[in-house]
């Protein structure tokens, strides 16, 4: 078995420096605390960062967003990837289960 690096770390300063804190990693994700943009860790390239937006945000603002994240990011030596939308759903309500659904 082998383990990827994922730099977690240097992700999570990128997004901090432009305001968007992050609330929770899990496995390839980042999740930002309000739930605008999520981040997927490429792992055949690990300074290239997958960045989709909630489907429900404000088109220009996700535009604005972009701009300042990829600026951010080369900063630091990575690039993000517009790589769509998501949208989170209810999957099971008894087990108060989400499931995330990319859609692009």
């Amino acid at each position: 078995m082998s383990l990827n690096y994922r730099p977690l770390g240097h992700v999570m300063e990128i997004l901090e420096s432009v305001g968007l804190p992050v609330s929770y990693s899990y496995d390839d994700l980042v999740f930002v605390e309000n739930n605008s943009l999520l981040v997927k860790f490429n792992d055949d390239d690990e300074k290239e960062l997958m960045l989709y937006f909630n489907k429900d945000l404000d088109p220009k603002v996700a535009v604005e967003l972009e701009s300042t994240l990829m600026e951010a990011a080369l900063d630091k030596g990575f690039q993000f990837v517009n790589s769509g939308t998501y949208k989170v759903r209810e999957k099971d309500k008894a087990k108060e289960e989400l499931e995330l659904v990319f859609l692009n």
